[in-house]
Parts: C-alpha cells; structure tokens; sequence
C-alpha cells in the first residue's frame, strides 16, 4: 500500500488521492495523528470531494474530537457522496457523544430511512437509535 500511496503523491495531479489514501492507511494502523495530517492535506487539494470529508470525520471521531467530526461529516454530506446513509449514522453517533440528542435522533432516523437492504446496517442503526434515545433519557 505505501508503494501506491507514494506513486500517487508523487504526482501533483493524484497528491489529493495519495493523501486521502495515507489518511486512511494511517487511520487502519491506528495512527491518529498522522492520519489527521494527510486528511487535512487531502481537503485541502480536494476541498470538494464529499468523502475526503467523510475521512476527516472518521479520523476525528477516531481522535474522539466530535465536533470536528459533526462539522466534517455535515460537510461531506453538502457536497455529496454515495455513502450517504453510513455518514448520516457516524454523523449521528458524533452529535450523541456531543450531546445534541435531538439532531442526533433526526439525522439516525434519517439514516435508517436511506439504508437499503444491508440488514446489518439497518441493525447497527436500530440499535444507535436505541442508544441516542436512552441517552435522551
């Protein structure tokens, strides 16, 4: 994978994929420091491609920095992105753990109503409504 992620980042035309590939590669490794670095340098040669934004939030709920993650995943899902349902549910998951629970229930229940027939999915998202709406208490 670092042979890629060097191949892309050579080129001045892929930079923002090799960054958005080594954010993700560092993120796996559990490295969240440099995978925030090489998000943040992804956004900025790709500030509007949706899933660069989808992986800027993943990176910051990684680092359990919610309101980064609340802003870049609202971002992600301005610009578009085919993901939708999965990022309204890490979207979600992040405005529960900042304690808005009421956008929280509206953006999972949102959620659920996009998901398709992944029952997995549908169940992950049941059950994070479930959360949201007994820490609503």
């Amino acid at each position: 994978m670092q042979r890629r992620v060097d191949e892309l980042l050579s080129d001045p035309k892929t930079r923002g994929a090799g960054q958005l590939l080594a954010a993700r590669k560092h993120a796996a490794l559990g490295e969240p420091s440099a995978a925030m670095a090489h998000a943040r340098m992804a956004a900025n040669h790709l500030p509007d491609l949706g899933v660069v934004w989808r992986v800027v939030g993943e990176v910051a709920a990684q680092s359990e920095l919610w309101s980064k993650a609340a802003e870049a995943y609202g971002k992600a899902l301005k610009l578009g992105l085919k993901a939708q349902a999965g990022t309204l549910e890490r979207l979600a998951d992040a405005l529960d753990e900042l304690g808005e629970y009421t956008q929280a229930e509206r953006t999972i229940r949102d959620a659920i109503t996009k998901t398709g027939a992944d029952p997995h999915a549908k169940r992950r998202r049941l059950n994070l409504l479930g959360v949201i709406l007994k820490h609503q208490g």
